[in-house]
């Protein structure tokens, strides 16, 4: 690049975004982008002091995208004015306590045996075909099938639910034909009614699962009111599967570029974990965080205005040479602590243990299952959304271990 130039929805920005990050962080670490009207914060320590103060930075702009997917799926928009992703403390506060108790470790760690069985029945599949596209038969179903299972939705549903999901990401953060605009709404209204009527379901026979969680909470001191409920399962839908699809798909491409690594995640959980980890670092699935500073203040020598909206650039942020060495270096053995690509602060990513455990165990189950892979299209394409990033197609050829158990650890 010849100048100092940013647009996250450029084509070839969305292609690969980092030597663009790189020039924003060497020469305009706070950049207006005036095609969202904010300002982009790509440094780390920027980053991690936007995201660490709610006071002076506030989450209400999600209030507002939120608002406006709602006006474009024809739902009243008054619902979405308190969610857990948009709002700001005690609010906030309250709806953290009460759904934190969906993902305390113990619960999260439990799911283990369920996604290992889940994972490894969509490897088997797919590597019977000698590959295929790795995010439709894998990467994709994974998590809504996992979410589908904290939540209780029954399995036929899942399709649905990917649609929904991939709807409502286009509808806060993309660029809709008129095609995908009609779709939206379908969306809207089917989600909104199948909720509705999983909540009366759940309240006539409550289960193990998290909406039973959630209403129960109603009946205690800490409400969760009904709206808050469906709020809360739409943005668990989004967070719980596009992310951690992206996730997924950003470290199986890692992966296709360094096959040498293939063997030792196949033997080595932790080294799995490590992998996906540095993923998340050098790759991050979620590359912006949007947040409104709630009174004049400065970022990295630029004034900021009372009310201006930030975008906090995540990707770039965990390719800082100032805090990570040689950042544009992909390497599993690093000390990864400090990314942000699960955010920090007090929205700190709620399913960020399950995320991680869904990638170890993806990766993992790819990894015994075969003894080589390789990409098998040059190209990539990706969403034309400035929040997530991972290829919407990653095809890959496989060769099958010998062994028939090769699947079991």
């Amino acid at each position: 690049m010849s100048s100092i130039s940013y647009d996250p929805f450029d084509p070839h920005v969305l292609a690969d975004p980092y030597p663009y990050y790189a020039a924003l962080r060497r020469a305009a670490p706070v950049y207006p982008v005036t095609s969202l009207d904010l300002k982009v914060v790509s440094r780390h320590a920027d980053a991690e002091q936007v995201l660490r103060r709610p006071d002076l930075f506030s989450s209400s702009p999600y209030r507002d995208f939120i608002r406006a997917a709602m006006e474009l799926g024809g739902v009243d928009p008054e619902l979405g004015s308190e969610t857990l992703l948009g709002s700001d403390p005690p609010c906030h506060t309250r709806l953290r306590k009460i759904v934190n108790r969906g993902f305390m470790h113990g619960r999260v760690a439990a799911l283990a045996p369920t996604i290992v069985e889940m994972a490894e029945a969509l490897v088997s599949s797919f590597v019977e075909e000698a590959g295929g596209d790795f995010v439709s038969a894998v990467a994709g179903p994974l998590p809504v099938m996992v979410i589908a299972a904290v939540l209780g939705v029954e399995p036929e549903r899942h399709r649905d639910f990917k649609r929904w999901s991939d709807h409502m990401i286009l509808a806060t953060t993309g660029v809709l034909s008129e095609e995908e605009k009609r779709g939206l709404v379908r969306s809207f209204e089917e989600m909104n009614t199948y909720v509705d009527q999983m909540v009366g379901l759940r309240r006539r026979r409550p289960t193990d699962d998290l909406i039973s969680a959630l209403i129960r909470a109603e009946a205690s001191e800490d409400v969760m009111r009904a709206a808050e409920v469906k709020t809360f399962v739409q943005l668990l839908l989004i967070a719980g599967n596009e992310a951690t699809t992206h996730l997924i798909a950003n470290a199986m491409l890692a992966l296709t570029a360094r096959p040498a690594h293939l063997e030792r995640i196949a033997a080595d959980p932790i080294y799995a974990r490590a992998f996906v980890e540095e993923t998340m670092r050098y790759d991050a699935p979620v590359q912006m965080i949007l947040r409104r500073a709630t009174e004049a203040t400065v970022i990295a020598d630029t004034d900021i205005a009372a009310g201006e909206a930030i975008g906090v650039l995540l990707g770039s942020a965990n390719r800082d040479d100032r805090r990570f060495a040689h950042a544009e270096r992909f390497d599993p053995e690093r000390e990864a602590g400090g990314q942000l690509g699960v955010g920090a602060g007090i929205h700190f990513c709620l399913g960020a243990d399950l995320a991680r455990l869904e990638g170890e165990i993806a990766l993992g189950a790819m990894a015994r299952a075969v003894s080589s892979i390789q990409r098998a299209e040059a190209t990539l394409e990706y969403p034309t959304t400035f929040l997530v990033r991972g290829p919407k197609r990653l095809a890959v050829k496989v060769e099958p271990r010998r062994a028939a158990s090769a699947l079991r650890a």
